[in-house]
């Protein structure tokens, strides 16, 4: 009868006890022992790239877009409602404020390009049966004259003196093309107040209408004469009706 082998001794260990038929130990798996660790090296973090800010300072606001511009406009037909006169003023720029008084009103715009824009486009433009009349004062005029100035001198990369004289404004491509979006949205708001432009002409007949009636009413006139008057005043507002919906 055969039985297991013992495992090896250790050399300084005692020998255990194992009873006779007991199965053997498990062999401890022999450990090769680590010549050299090899350090990793971790690459450091990146640098983080510093950003501008998205919402600048006031001051920082003021560099970029330089003084507000106080534009004059004049020539308002009263049919133009106020709302309609402002948004064709906001399609040039930002609007700081507004005032109209009867058929002029002054403007004034965040920065030189929008009152130059405003000067531009609504000087000479035809709101209703009017011509609109868009200019600066002569302080507001050398401020914009110094900013077309300079730049001219950034266009050209020059500080000649030359550059300084007065000349023709010549618009890059960025203003020429903000101009014909500026212009294509005046446009439309024209069209959108169309109708409550015509609709104030009417009005005006009504109230015309209405104060005939109340002088015939509190006049001595005979009857066949005030039934006269009353029909011509309705023949005239029918004419205007029609003259207005072949506009």
């Amino acid at each position: 009868m055969s039985f297991p082998g013992r495992p090896p001794l250790m050399q300084g260990l005692p020998m255990p006890y194992m009873p006779m038929g007991a199965p053997a130990p498990p062999m401890m798996p022999a450990v090769m022992p680590i010549q050299h660790m090899v350090p990793i090296q971790v690459s450091s973090a990146p640098s983080i790239r510093a950003f501008p800010k998205l919402n600048p300072n006031r001051e920082q606001q003021k560099q970029i877009q330089g003084p507000a511009v106080t534009v004059f406009v004049g020539n308002i037909t009263e049919r133009a409602p106020d709302t309609m006169i402002r948004q064709i003023l906001a399609a040039c720029g930002h609007v700081i404020s507004w005032k109209k008084v009867k058929a002029f009103g002054f403007c004034e715009l965040a920065g030189p390009d929008a009152g130059l824009r405003a000067v531009r486009l609504l000087h000479d433009l035809m709101v209703g049966e009017k011509r609109l009349v868009a200019k600066v004062d002569a302080k507001t005029k050398t401020v914009l004259d110094e900013y077309k100035a300079e730049r001219r001198r950034r266009q050209k990369g020059t500080t000649s003196p030359l550059q300084d004289e007065p000349e023709e404004e010549e618009l890059d491509e960025e203003t020429q093309a903000l101009d014909s979006v500026a212009m294509e949205r005046i446009k439309q708001i024209l069209v959108e107040y169309q109708e409550e432009m015509d609709r104030f002409e009417l009005r005006k007949e009504e109230e015309v209408h209405e104060k005939w009636n109340r002088v015939l009413a509190d006049a001595e006139v005979e009857e066949e004469k005030r039934d006269l008057i009353t029909r011509e005043i309705g023949k005239f507002r029918e004419i205007m009706k029609v003259s207005i919906k072949l506009r």
